[in-house]
């Protein structure tokens, strides 16, 4: 079985007429030679670039032109590229240096010339179109003063068709100068050049403009002012848009077969895989006389034309309607997106989800593991794999694990392998968002879809932002968490090592005074008693024995003094041989608690496992729990009490 041809479409400025028309005829030949489709589109809005200019330090055309790069990547057996279209809004050197990815690919180029032998191209007589209207004006109508909307520079299209009127000009010895020429995008947004022209030609008789859709801004700028169309003066366009067809006086203008030009690209480009040569094909281009340029026309024939109009109203207000719909549900989708940020497989979810209410018929949802930025210098830098995360065939959605599908460039979109469901004829938009891309949507949709898609697509690309924002607040999060962790760890070892007494292991000084301060905030209003205690005859254990013993002996006391102080109360190391603790409990208490102290002691000894005897002398006070108790008063309390019972025992201190 003969695999199908596969052919990648880029496509420029595809919410326009004319781009929309070429798809048609591509749509329309591709279902009669069963091939397989790849579309790369670019959407523009030139009321962006009013609004918001570009940042002339980096460029506009790189976010403009992202979509073209993924043509490099995708192995088509050739490429059709409406290059006229693509290179508006280009920098003048990047559109040739484009086309040089390209040298070695089969390649139809529509709306502009080539003299490649391996590529075809196929371009509207708009010389001989323009030449044919203008010399109207001037021979049947008698006009000559003359204003012309010229398109981009650089453009084929526009450089053609501004020759012929400058021809006929020179032919007729007619005044044209720069002050009678604007240049506009092929855009709606040309108000500004057309008024400059009203303003500064007096008793201006015809605009002659580059292409349909700034003709019918010219027509309508021109009825502010109230100037009669086809009267006070004349417009006309070229394309034949078939909104000029309908407005009140129909505007003349040049017919180029948009569709039979898309039509015939698809048959050119399975020609071209096959012999490798190509070949210039010229389309003509025909005038159509209408009212806007003086001419009188029969608009209508009879009551079944009016007919006709009437259901094409009530259709294109039920469009519009829908349209409308389609419209305030665009921002419902990153709303969604954007309320499920923690939960991947919902967020995904609802990214597909309303697709099919879009006219989609199924989605291919894709995401680099990392986002891509934009290189001044470099361009973009693209990495070898991408991961499908998300499928939509009709009302139905699949959420798939984080990078399990994974796909290289070149396959998505026409990949027919494993989980990957085939599309026949996918249309690829970037998921960008300023100077970064996410990933690609890929949709089978009818050309009439791709404006309204292309907006889902901002949307998309505006959660994804939010949504790796967010995965990287939460990782800065988790670990900020960590190192608190960590901190709180380490400063528990370093409260530990700051309130224990590193021989004994008991509270130093500082750890003892915090406790007790704390027992005593604790239990207010309750008894305490606390306890001072003093090594007797640690200085002839130092001398006799050594320190080693010496600190024995401390560990010794400490430990005792440690028991008896039990889970509930603090025993702490002062210093030296000055221990001290305390402990909830009344005067009764206090007397088992230096009963107790006497027994370790004696059992202690009693063990004989060193030559040395230890012995301590202890002082307690009873104390109530107050704001007003000073800890240090009453250790030296105790301190006075233990010094006593030193005395009596006869032993210096």
């Amino acid at each position: 079985m003969q695999e199908r041809c596969k052919i990648g479409v880029v496509i420029g400025n595809a919410n326009s007429p004319h781009a929309i028309n070429i798809m048609k005829g591509i749509d329309q030949a591709s279902k009669e030679c069963d091939v397989q489709l790849m579309y790369f589109m670019n959407v523009s809005s030139p009321y962006t670039a009013q609004l918001y200019p570009p940042d002339t330090s980096i460029g506009w055309d790189y976010q403009k032109s992202a979509i073209y790069d993924y043509a490099r990547y995708v192995k088509a057996d050739v490429l059709i590229m409406t290059y006229g279209m693509m290179s508006i809004f280009m920098k003048s050197d990047y559109g040739k240096q484009y086309l040089e990815y390209f040298r070695n690919v089969p390649c139809v180029l529509i709306n502009e010339q080539t003299d490649r032998p391996n590529w075809t191209s196929i371009i509207v007589d708009n010389y001989n179109g323009m030449y044919e209207l203008v010399e109207h004006l001037v021979r049947d109508h008698g006009y000559h003063n003359f204003a012309f909307l010229a398109g981009p520079p650089g453009n084929t299209d526009a450089c053609q068709r501004k020759r012929a009127f400058l021809d006929v000009m020179k032919k007729y010895d007619l005044p044209m100068d720069e002050s009678h020429i604007e240049t506009g995008d092929f855009s709606e947004c040309v108000q500004t050049q057309v008024n400059a022209l009203l303003d500064r030609i007096p008793n201006l008789q015809a605009i002659v403009c580059a292409n349909d859709v700034m003709a019918l801004t010219a027509y309508q700028e021109c009825e502010k002012r109230g100037l009669h169309i086809g009267h006070d003066i004349a417009v006309t366009g070229f394309d034949d848009w078939e909104r000029i067809r309908h407005v009140p006086v129909p505007i003349t203008t040049i017919r180029q077969d948009s569709e039979r030009s898309g039509y015939m690209a698809v048959y050119s480009a399975l020609e071209l895989a096959r012999s490798g040569h190509g070949k210039n094909i010229v389309i003509p281009a025909k005038v159509c006389v209408r009212e806007s340029c003086g001419c009188t026309c029969k608009q209508f024939s009879g009551f079944d034309q009016i007919e006709n109009m009437g259901q094409k109203f009530v259709y294109e207000k039920q469009k519009n309607t829908v349209y409308r719909q389609k419209t305030w549900m665009v921002p419902m989708i990153s709303r969604n997106m954007l309320i499920a940020l923690q939960d991947r497989e919902k967020f995904l979810k609802n990214a597909l989800t309303p697709m099919s209410f879009f006219g989609v018929k199924t989605a291919l949802l894709y995401v680099f593991r990392n986002p891509v930025e934009y290189n001044i210098e470099k361009g973009w830098e693209f990495p070898n794999t991408i991961y499908l995360v998300a499928r939509q065939d009709g009302e139905c959605v699949e959420v798939f694990d984080e990078y399990k599908n994974v796909a290289s460039l070149e396959e998505c979109g026409f990949s027919e392998e494993g989980s990957v469901r085939y599309q026949r004829k996918p249309s690829v938009f970037c998921l960008q968002s300023g100077s970064t891309q996410y990933g690609v949507l890929s949709v089978e949709i009818t050309p009439e879809e791709v404006d309204m898609v292309y907006l889902i697509s901002i949307q998309m690309a505006n959660a994804l932002m939010a949504y790796h924002t967010e995965k990287k607040r939460l990782s800065v999060q988790r670990e900020r968490e960590l190192l608190l962790e960590e901190l709180r760890s380490k400063n528990e070892i370093l409260n530990f090592v700051s309130e224990r007494d590193e021989l004994t292991q008991i509270k130093n000084r500082r750890g003892f005074m915090e406790q007790a301060m704390n027992m005593n905030r604790i239990y207010k209003n309750r008894k305490a008693i606390i306890l001072f205690a003093d090594m007797d005859g640690l200085k002839q254990i130092n001398d006799n024995y050594g320190h080693a013993a010496g600190d024995i002996a401390i560990c010794a006391c400490a430990d005792i003094l440690k028991k008896a102080a039990g889970v509930h109360g603090i025993a702490g190391r002062l210093g030296g041989d000055e221990f001290a603790l305390m402990m909830i409990g009344d005067e009764t208490r206090a007397i088992e608690l230096v009963e107790t102290v006497r027994k370790e002691i004696a059992m202690y000894n009693a063990q004989g496992k060193n030559k040395f005897v230890i012995d301590m002398s202890v002082g307690c006070q009873i104390v109530l729990c107050t704001d007003e108790l000073s800890i240090p008063m009453v250790l030296e309390k105790a301190d006075k009490i233990m010094y006593e019972e030193k005395k009596k025992k006869g032993k210096a201190r």
